[in-house]
């Protein structure tokens, strides 16, 4: 046979002539394809062209066939030459929030990232496909307002979003945003706890009542294990924490060397040392899965009693009112409680004792005042 384009013989059935390279079978031509035509309510016929984003309208079908198809050619050959500009790149919202959990997965705690998880999967939910450069975050914001969120959640949930926009270098303005009514936690004077000690001797959930009266986080009630323990220096080793998680649901975690809650709590009630002289040795977790509705008993307890409803963290609370009532230093509950500084115990456990001492001085005036007339 010979070879279609320079004559010469070549082998039968070659796909390539030996001489100069040509390719000896037909190539088929693509056929080029428009969809068929749409009638519009006007009464013209309308095609859209995907790819290209262009609306081509005619009088008849035959003529807005014939349109499309001429655009489609012309826009074909513009890109075999290059001429179309690629498309921006979109990054979305979504986007900078996944890049911004999984840079710091490693480095946070599994609850914490966790948190993070939740606001990127349920919070701002018609935003996270925004692109970021016209993103407008006053909109995102008065969606969730009016979707009836709480100002804290929704605070919460944008204080993650901006953050992780201005660690991408994001350009945005920052939103107007609702006013977060400061929650006030109950809690139990030093006269209620007297009162509270009394009511649940004997209950199942005395211990962790106890030891959460003793300062302790509720992730570090439920991650204090058996060896953690020193019955000897009667002394709690705060080490670990319970962590709740999307993924895994409960997990323990160590707690790091330098964070201020690893620390040594001193038992300071000898009801508590008793009952952890009687906690089983071969249990890893001094609280176990039963007592996870300890919140639910303390409550109860309280509830029936008329004293405030003060859950685990509301006995935290009340052990640093309690500590500021007895007189201790600053210093001494920052360290017994494992906050990272006095001004937190300041402006969030104290004030209260400050008003009861006040109340109490102004009261014992005005008897005393009585008692001389």
């Amino acid at each position: 046979m010979k070879c279609k384009n320079c004559g010469r013989v070549i082998e039968d059935n070659s796909l390539y002539c030996n001489w100069c390279g040509q390719y000896q079978l037909k190539q088929k031509r693509k056929q080029i394809t428009v969809p068929k035509p749409v009638q519009l309510p006007s009464g013209s016929w309308r095609i859209w062209l995907a790819k290209e984003k262009e609306s081509i309208v005619r009088s008849t079908p035959n003529a807005c066939t014939e349109a499309a198809l001429t655009f489609r050619k012309q826009w074909l050959k513009d890109e075999a030459e290059g001429k179309h500009e690629p498309p921006p790149k979109i990054v979305t919202l979504g986007e900078v929030l996944d890049d911004y959990i999984k840079a710091r997965s490693a480095a946070l705690s599994p609850s914490t990232i966790s948190g993070y998880q939740s606001i990127r999967d349920n919070r701002f939910k018609d935003h996270m496909d925004d692109d970021v450069s016209t993103l407008n975050p006053q909109q995102i914001v008065n969606d969730e307002i009016e979707a009836g969120l709480a100002a804290k959640t929704i605070s919460n949930a944008w204080h993650l979003c901006s953050s992780a926009l201005k660690k991408a270098k994001v350009q945005f303005e920052r939103p107007r945003m609702p006013r977060v009514v400061k929650h006030e936690r109950d809690w139990l004077d030093y006269k209620q706890i007297q009162v509270f000690l009394k009511l649940i001797e004997g209950k199942p959930c005395e211990l962790g009542a106890l030891l959460a009266l003793h300062s302790l986080r509720r992730s570090e009630l439920f991650g204090l294990k058996t060896k953690n323990y020193d019955a000897k220096k009667q002394l709690i080793l705060v080490r670990g924490a319970m962590l709740s998680t999307i993924q895994s649901g409960w997990v323990y975690s160590e707690l790091n060397k330098n964070d201020t809650s690893r620390r040594d709590v001193p038992v300071v009630i000898p009801r508590l040392a008793e009952l952890l002289s009687k906690v089983d040795k071969k249990s890893e977790f001094i609280i176990g899965d039963s007592q996870k509705n300890l919140y639910r008993q303390i409550n109860s307890i309280c509830r029936k009693a008329g004293l405030p409803q003060p859950g685990i963290h509301g006995l935290r609370h009340s052990f640093a009112s309690l500590a500021y009532h007895l007189g201790w230093k600053k210093l001494s509950t920052q360290q017994v409680g494992g906050w990272k500084n006095s001004k937190i115990i300041d402006e969030i456990y104290t004030h209260n004792a400050d008003l009861d001492k006040d109340l109490e001085t102004m009261r014992a005036y005005f008897v005393q005042n009585n008692d001389q007339t």
